[in-house]
């Protein structure tokens, strides 16, 4: 003989006798829960990571673009002191440019 009950937080009538999922059953649908959890997590690992690489792309851009700003400074700079000459850079010894010749 079955029981109803009434449920406080939905007014849903259950039977006590309930009817389960055999346990291969039950094991197939937790695997598929638990296949869709690590999914989940490793889509939100990778767009964790791609957010970070964003960030350290435009982080990079940034200082490429002051690096290239403080060198053109410093090259007119150089140039305002020295003129136009050639340096080398390993050893910082200036050069002249070459003179183009004068035509007659």
């Amino acid at each position: 003989m079955a029981k109803e009950v009434k449920t406080q937080i939905e007014d849903i009538t259950v039977n006590a006798e309930e009817k389960k999922l055999t346990a291969d059953e039950l094991k197939e649908v937790q695997s598929y829960d638990q296949k869709f959890q690590q999914i989940q997590f490793g889509l939100g690992e990778i767009a964790m990571l791609r957010n970070n690489w964003e960030k350290r792309e435009t982080e990079l851009w940034s200082q490429l673009d002051e690096a290239v700003e403080s060198q053109n400074k410093m090259r007119a700079s150089l140039q305002e002191k020295y003129g136009d000459v050639s340096v080398d850079k390993n050893t910082g010894t200036i050069t002249e440019a070459p003179t183009p010749p004068q035509e007659g």
